[in-house]
């Protein structure tokens, strides 16, 4: 099933201040759809990231591609993305609180049914959405590719 969808960058910020902008994907329909979070790599919101939004919409989901980082921060240094993923560690609250932003975006969201919302992660990202799940987040389910479990 491949549907028509729509996409668009969404702005928001985190509790601690952070301006994150996000990627969102959706079918084109008049009924709201459940909706998935897809968190990134170390290296940022990359157009890997993008397209796993667009390939859920496809598959009838609306999708929010989340930044961790900031302004949509992306590299191919893994020194770099070593940096920026670290900094995220140093808070512990970090990675909850931009995650936590993310999913009340994609909820606000009036193509998304916000009662039926999931995360996907890879590598950092599946991290990222394993916090979220332990932080008591409401998901319905959460996949962690290749991510940390710790």
């Amino acid at each position: 099933m491949t549907a028509s969808i729509i996409t668009r960058e969404i702005e928001y910020t985190a509790k601690d201040g952070t301006h994150l902008i996000g990627f969102f994907a959706a079918p084109a329909t008049k009924s709201p759809v459940a909706g998935v979070i897809v968190a990134p790599e170390w290296w940022g919101r990359t157009d890997y990231t993008l397209q796993r939004a667009r390939e859920l919409a496809e598959h009838g989901y609306a999708a929010l591609a989340i930044d961790m980082y900031g302004e949509k921060k992306v590299t191919t240094e893994a020194a770099q993305a070593n940096e920026w993923m670290t900094q995220t560690f140093q808070d512990p609250d970090t990675i909850v609180t931009r995650a936590t932003a993310g999913l009340e975006t994609l909820q606000a969201q009036p193509e998304v049914d916000a009662s039926h919302v999931a995360a996907i992660g890879f590598c950092y990202g599946g991290k990222v959405v394993l916090d979220l799940a332990r932080e008591g987040a409401p998901l319905k389910a959460v996949v962690s590719f290749h991510g940390t479990l710790a």
